[in-house]
């Protein structure tokens, strides 16, 4: 019999949340990853009414006016808090949690994953042999979660600085969530980049240019030319800088076959949002629900391999299925528009109510829901963006659109 009930590969947000939820369940969890206890080093950022209690309890600084730049509106300030979750913070409480429901942890690197009618086992690589009935990778490359080959991949990068000044422009309670102007000196054919920029105090302040999604990753020394060209715009002059950010995040991810028996979670289940980047809140929410089946599952009279498959019905329900595929066509569409083009979309978009870019944003409205925030967008675009769309959606890649579109 196997020691364990569950081995979670990777000690990230997804990994412990994930754990802690199997523990909480009654399972005998374990967590494997190279070194449980490294310091994690992402900033994140979230919607504050995304935030429950205990995830409120780790946020650092909010703002009450995120604010979008175009050079046609100048500032549109927006109706919603935005908040930056302290790392630290965030890392210490998940780990905490997940000690106090039970979860082991392991130091090691897997390097393969073998299975039997009775379970699966994880094999480091200095030899050592782990045994669960099951296993979920959440090592965000999802190593052993295999997908299918499906279009080229786009991906999304950042450059960030955390920079002392003497002075930047921002009030209290302001921050730079996009500036889509065209950085100075930029030519239209480049690709597009945006500025968002979060002011830590009166002398201190975290900026970061940002390619949202190209097919070609933009590579780091361009954007950190383009953030240093856009802080002269600014008149933000860095003093000193304590820290830099690199960030390079696959955007569209096919889908996972959910025939196989290593479980995945988070960014190794292509949970990453495929038209923002976005996928830690949504991760830790999911976690609890995924929990509970893989709990009925490890219960469930059926055969392990079959009852442990059924859990990806959970982690990639019909109605998320269904999202991803209109997501996706939205992340493919926007690796077309030029820096001009991507800069009138998201005027656009952040002209619609609060209400419908937010559950857009949010990744976790219904596909009907969903498909109506897109039809409102497709409304209120220019003549040549909408008709742009509607080739898009003619093509090979728009019948899962339009299969999204017609869900009930």
């Amino acid at each position: 019999m196997a020691p364990h009930d569950l081995i979670v590969l990777g000690a990230g947000p997804a990994g412990l949340s994930l754990a802690e939820a199997c523990a909480d369940s009654g399972m005998h969890t374990q967590c494997v990853a190279p070194d449980p206890d490294l310091r994690w080093t992402q900033r994140f950022g979230a919607w504050w009414d995304e935030l429950d209690e205990d995830l409120q309890t780790c946020v650092d600084n909010s703002w009450a006016a995120p604010s979008v730049f175009t050079a046609a509106d100048g500032e549109r300030m927006l109706d919603r808090r935005y908040a930056q979750i302290e790392t630290p913070r965030l890392q210490h409480m998940l780990r905490q949690r997940a000690d106090a429901s039970g979860v082991s942890f392991a130091s090691g690197r897997a390097v393969e994953v073998s299975h039997t009618d009775t379970g699966s086992t994880v094999t480091l690589q200095d030899g050592q042999q782990l045994s669960a009935r099951a296993v979920v990778d959440a090592t965000g490359a999802g190593s052993f979660v295999s997908r299918p080959v499906r279009g080229a991949m786009a991906y999304q990068a950042a450059y960030g600085e955390l920079i002392e000044v003497d002075e930047h422009p921002f009030d209290m309670g302001e921050m730079v969530y996009m500036d889509l102007r065209p950085v100075p000196g930029a030519r239209k054919e480049d690709p597009p980049t945006f500025l968002y920029a979060m002011p830590l105090g009166k002398n201190l302040i975290f900026v970061e240019e940002t390619s949202l999604i190209a097919r070609l990753a933009v590579p780091q020394v361009t954007l950190q030319s383009r953030l240093a060209r856009r802080l002269a715009a600014w008149r933000i002059e860095p003093k000193a800088t304590h820290d830099v950010e690199r960030c390079l995040i696959p955007m569209t991810m096919a889908l996972p076959d959910r025939r196989q028996r290593v479980l995945g979670f988070g960014m190794a289940a292509s949970m990453v949002h495929p038209a923002t980047g976005y996928q830690v809140i949504r991760t830790l929410r999911r976690a609890p629900t995924v929990a509970r089946a893989l709990a009925d599952a490890l219960g469930s009279d059926q055969p392990l391999p079959r009852s442990v498959g059924s859990v990806w019905n959970h982690i990639w329900t019909r109605d998320d299925v269904r999202n991803w595929e209109l997501y996706a066509f939205g992340a493919r569409f926007l690796t077309t528009l030029d820096q001009p083009r991507c800069e009138t979309f998201f005027r656009t978009f952040f002209s619609l109510p609060t209400s419908d870019w937010a559950a857009y944003l949010s990744g976790s409205p219904t596909s009907g829901q969903l498909a109506r925030v897109m039809t409102r967008m497709f409304a209120a675009l220019d003549p040549r963006t909408r008709w742009d769309l509607m080739r898009a959606g003619t093509s090979r890649h728009g019948a899962p659109l339009l299969r999204a579109a017609l869900a009930k």
